[in-house]
């Protein structure tokens, strides 16, 4: 979710907030539920946004405009 919200905000910053929020919310619902620890969380949506500017960053540089 995390890695979806960072690359959408690179193209339309509103909508990017708006999913960032609901990844937040799918978060927290999903430690609520007990399905995952706060760590797994945190340590996922770190990751998503890595991975997210990486690509980013990949695409930017062999990308032929």
């Amino acid at each position: 979710m995390f890695a979806v919200a960072t690359m959408v905000f690179f193209k339309n910053r509103t909508l990017g907030t708006v999913m960032y929020m609901l990844a937040i919310m799918t978060g927290f619902g999903r430690v609520m539920a007990g399905v995952h620890w706060p760590s797994d969380i945190i340590g996922g949506a770190i990751l998503g946004i890595l991975v997210a500017l990486a690509i980013h960053a990949l695409a930017k540089k062999f990308a032929k405009n």
